[in-house]
């Protein structure tokens, strides 16, 4: 392991602290994450609800706002239609609560994990509701959403996954259909918070009156920008500040005053990741959405202890998958496993955990209970996984996600072939692990280690615990939010 320091004009670092009324230490960091300009860095250390980029890049937010006007002015009940995780219950939260402001109570449906992706027609038909709200969900399914239209059903769609073909005929927030939008990078629920922010800005109120109103709003979107792996940088890191900050305040739900209790008033990206999401996850998708909106204090405690429960045995069972999972490894570039026993439930974690250890792209893949076999797939930025799996787009009923994690299913009789497919495309594939040397954000001595430090957080993908170098004790070390010292390398 090799370190050295941020390359630095120590000349311009001096102005900028002073300028900025911040510790050099500071400046130096914020220059190793890419920001060089004052301004830039100021926008970092003291990220702002303005800093969010201008609303008018999403060109169908009109559209949006009008089909949310048109469902509250006729006093609808909407269906908002999710996506079993944190990110799609967080969104359905989000607009969930828009909805509640004016009294009232859309239907909120989250497939199964056993249920193919993409929107079922006929669960649309089931529940009868003329609006519909894709949250996280439904840029992939074209055909069931266009048939749907035409039957008279309406449609919003609030998705930040990769449009795999061409994309439904309705209004619709993704950055990555329109290309305009500057940070392609925001979860489902981000996007969900933009469009709340906005729909209440067009109805009157102010930014610092929506924040104040809706702590809660905030906060979700933080947890579900946490949940899903984003880069926090950018939007991102301006939603996850401002509910970082909020957190504390936001006791409106039983779910938010219970979460409050288990991570001791603080909202950390690694804590919750740790305590809380595994919960969400371990629920029953209906199971989940309810904890986050219910009001009932004891249906909350119940639904978290029996999340808590099943976490608890899902991470035993998931430790025994993964050991047996690294020894039936096949592939070269790109590695990839293929056993029946691993449930759908475990794909998604076995193969970012493989991710990991071997630190190459990965594909898992197992039998569902339906008898169909789905997969899931991961990589590290430098390698477009969603591409490399589109090779195969023939052998799947469905596939979709985003450039380092996405999913797919098949047919049975389509699995030796897909076997056979990855084993020759994956030899294709050169692919090392990222063996990088450490960069120092600056010379601080541990005993100098303060609250000023946490502008840098809330730490996480592309922001990272900062490493700092005491030369009393020549040590490098991190910091995490609690300001505890780690990951200390003598050198």
């Amino acid at each position: 392991m090799k370190w050295y320091m941020v390359s630095v004009n120590e000349a311009e670092v001096k102005i900028m602290a002073k300028t900025l009324g911040v510790r050099e230490v500071l400046i130096t960091s914020s220059i190793k994450r890419g920001f060089r300009v004052i301004e830039e860095i100021r926008r970092f250390l003291f990220p702002h609800i303005s800093h969010l980029y201008p609303s008018t890049f999403f060109p169908h937010l009109r559209g949006v706002l009008l089909f949310f006007n048109e469902v509250i002015e006729r006093q609808e009940s909407p269906l908002i239609w999710g996506h079993h995780d944190m990110d799609g219950v967080g969104s359905a939260y989000v607009i969930y609560r828009l909805f509640k402001e004016y009294g009232i109570e859309p239907h909120i449906y989250i497939p199964s994990r056993k249920d193919r992706y993409g929107v079922n027609v006929d669960i649309v038909k089931k529940y009868g509701r003329k609006y519909v709200i894709l949250v996280d969900y439904g840029i992939s399914s074209y055909e069931e959403i266009n048939s749907l239209i035409k039957e008279g059903f309406r449609f919003v769609i609030i998705d930040h996954h990769e449009p795999s073909r061409s994309v439904p005929s309705c209004p619709l927030i993704n950055p990555k259909v329109h290309k305009k939008y500057p940070f392609m990078e925001m979860c489902g629920a981000g996007l969900s918070l933009r469009v709340f922010i906005e729909f209440f800005i067009d109805q009157g109120l102010n930014l610092k009156e929506i924040i104040h109103s809706y702590k809660d709003s905030f906060v979700i979107a933080a947890m579900s920008t946490f949940a899903d792996r984003v880069p926090l940088i950018e939007d991102n890191r301006v939603i996850t500040s401002y509910g970082v900050k909020l957190f504390k305040e936001a006791k409106n739900t039983p779910f938010l005053i219970k979460v409050n209790e288990e991570l001791n008033g603080s909202l950390i990206n690694r804590e919750f990741m740790e305590k809380i999401n595994p919960i969400i996850y371990s629920l029953l998708p209906e199971e989940a959405m309810e904890l986050l909106i219910s009001k009932d204090m004891s249906k909350v405690e119940r639904l978290y202890k029996k999340g808590k429960d099943e976490a608890e045995k899902w991470l035993s069972l998931k430790a025994e998958l993964l050991k047996k999972a690294l020894s039936q490894l096949e592939g070269d570039g790109v590695l990839f496993v293929i056993d029946e026993n691993i449930n759908e439930k475990f794909l998604g974690t076995i193969a970012s955990a493989i991710k990991k250890e071997t630190g190459k792209p990965v594909i898992v893949i197992g039998r569902k209970d339906s008898g169909e076999w789905a997969g899931e797939a991961r990589s590290d930025r430098g390698f477009n996984i969603l591409e490399f799996i589109s090779n195969f787009a023939d052998l799947f009923i469905n596939y979709g996600g985003h450039k380092q994690a996405c999913g797919f299913s098949l047919l049975e009789k389509n699995v030796k072939l897909l076997k056979e497919e990855l084993i020759k495309h994956s030899r294709e594939v050169k692919w090392q692990k990222d063996e990088s040397n450490i960069i120092v954000d600056g010379i601080l001595p541990i005993d100098e280690v303060d609250k000023d430090l946490l502008l840098l957080s809330p730490f996480g993908e592309m922001n990272p615990y900062p490493y700092f170098f005491c030369p009393q004790r020549k040590v490098l070390y991190s910091i995490d939010e609690r300001l505890n010292i780690i990951n200390t390398i003598e050198v």
